[in-house]
């Protein structure tokens, strides 16, 4: 978990998008930020999304799970 901590608190990812009054941050922009902090530590993020249905309606399910060198996720 200490790796996990140091990349959060060294991460930038300014919120430089604008819409519909907000100002947010793309996850494109999340994952450019964190890709070089990950590769410091030999640490991999996957993501995985899927369609789901619940009651009529559909929805994104997005995952994301940082694994280290041995492949196990932190």
């Amino acid at each position: 978990m200490k790796r996990l901590a140091k990349i959060q608190r060294a991460i930038k990812a300014p919120k430089d998008q604008k819409g519909y009054g907000f100002v947010y941050r793309k996850a494109s922009d999340i994952l450019q930020a964190v890709k070089p902090l990950l590769e410091e530590d030999n640490l991999t993020i996957l993501l995985n999304d899927t369609i789901q249905e619940i009651g009529g309606k559909y929805f994104l399910h997005a995952e994301a799970g940082i694994f280290d060198e041995n492949g196990k996720q932190i």
